[in-house]
Formats: structure tokens, C-alpha cells, sequence
């Protein structure tokens, strides 16, 4: 899409590619409240590289952003604190890698300044270390399949259920694994 296109309707989803703003600024205008930003496609990014890449979303529009760490986009601690200190705009961190410690490093220089999201493809599984590292949500595919099992799952991981989140024989835990099995095969 290029700048100064015709949005789809509301109700339709799309995908936002980086231009730096473009289509950022198309869905500002089109009443978003905000943004995931996701690395740079099929490139290993330099700290500097992905500081560049947020700076320059971030900068283009007013809305919240969210930064997107994954496999080849992983931001430092140090890149984050500088992000957020320039842009007040920059709300949200979600993980899509699932290195904790990394995790912890983030959440302990930047305290509770961003929301943290965890979004690995098998959030379920790194539920409980995700909350300890102080994220407080996860995107869940599996939602997309057994929406009142997932929920299930969030609610007793939210409420420290350890016996229900651990017990292989709950109809939750069973499906979350039984789907791993599937995608895995």
C-alpha cells in the first residue's frame, strides 16, 4: 500500500509493512490507536540498524508503538531505554524470541515504562516464565483454535494455579499439548 492510499474497510485486517511511516500514518489517520513494529524482513539488524528503524516509525506518527523482538530483530536493553527516553510514544514491547534473561535485562531498565507482551508461536508454553519476567499477556494461537481452553489456561496462570497450569490431565494443558504434537508433525 502505497502513501495516500485508500485504507480497506475497519473491519478487514491487514498487514502494515515498514515504510517509516507511510502506512503508519495512513492508519493514525484512519483512527488506529496503534502500531506493531516488526524488524526489518530477512536481515540480521544491528543495534543501531534497529534503532533507526523504531526511530524513524516512531517519529512519524502520534500513536502508540509497539516494537516487535524477534529472531532477527533482538533490541538491547540499552537500544530500548534510548527509544523510550526519545519517544514517549513508544508504549509496548512484545517477544516473539523467548530468551528470558533478555527479557529480565529489558524489564529491569525499563521497569514498568512499556507494556510487555509475549507473543511466541507456543505462548502457552512459555506462559509462566513470561510472567515472572513481568509480562502480564501473551498473544496465543491457540486462542484462534480452543478459545474457552485458552482462556482457561491465561486466567489459572494469571491466578498462580500452578496445580491446573501443571496437571497434564486437565482438558487445557491436554490441548495445548495435543495442538504442539500436531503443529510439530
Amino acid at each position: 500500500m502505497a502513501r495516500g492510499t485508500r485504507l480497506p474497510p475497519r473491519d478487514h485486517h491487514f498487514l502494515v509493512v515498514d515504510d517509516h511511516g507511510g502506512v503508519a500514518d495512513d492508519l493514525e489517520r484512519a483512527g488506529a490507536d496503534g502500531i506493531l513494529v516488526l524488524p526489518p524482513y530477512l536481515l540480521n539488524v544491528e543495534q543501531e540498524g534497529l534503532y533507526r528503524h523504531l526511530d524513524a516509525v516512531c517519529r512519524a506518527v502520534g500513536i502508540g508503538v509497539f516494537l516487535y523482538n524477534r529472531d532477527n530483530g533482538l533490541f538491547a536493553s540499552s537500544t530500548v531505554a534510548r527509544l523510550a527516553e526519545k519517544h514517549k510514544n513508544l508504549i509496548g514491547f512484545k517477544d516473539g524470541h523467548g530468551d528470558v534473561e533478555q527479557l529480565v535485562r529489558i524489564r529491569q531498565v525499563m521497569g514498568d515504562r512499556l507494556v510487555y507482551v509475549g507473543g511466541m508461536p507456543t505462548a502457552e508454553v512459555f506462559a509462566v516464565p513470561y510472567l515472572g519476567a513481568g509480562f502480564t499477556t501473551y498473544s496465543s494461537a491457540v486462542y484462534n483454535f480452543v478459545p474457552k481452553m485458552a482462556q482457561t489456561f491465561y486466567r489459572a496462570v494469571r491466578a498462580g494455579d500452578t496445580v491446573y497450569e501443571n496437571d497434564s490431565r486437565s482438558p487445557c494443558t491436554f490441548g495445548v499439548i495435543t495442538l504442539l504434537k500436531v503443529w510439530t508433525w
